[in-house]
């Protein structure tokens, strides 16, 4: 399984680095952190799946649905996320 740690290597770094946009589609919460951390440093564009994510609630992932350009959904999961149904 992926670690934040293995997020901070130079292999990953330099990837960030020489990206334009960085996907990043349902890793460990900590995980996504550190790829929408290290991709906004770098002034790169964000697309964010967190998936199974949502399950944690809102507040638990406020702060990277912020730091994203732009949030995939699926039905379920925004009614997870927002409490609305409808």
């Amino acid at each position: 399984m992926i670690k934040a740690d293995m997020v901070n290597d130079d292999t990953t770094v330099t990837t960030i680095k020489n990206s334009k946009l960085i996907t990043v589609i349902d890793p460990p919460l900590e995980v996504a952190n550190a790829l929408i951390t290290n991709a906004k440093n770098f002034g790169k564009m964000v697309v964010w799946s967190p998936s199974l994510l949502v399950r944690q609630g809102f507040e638990a992932i406020k702060e990277l649905l912020l730091k994203a350009d732009y949030i995939i959904l699926n039905e379920s999961e925004s009614s997870i996320l927002t409490g609305i149904n409808d």
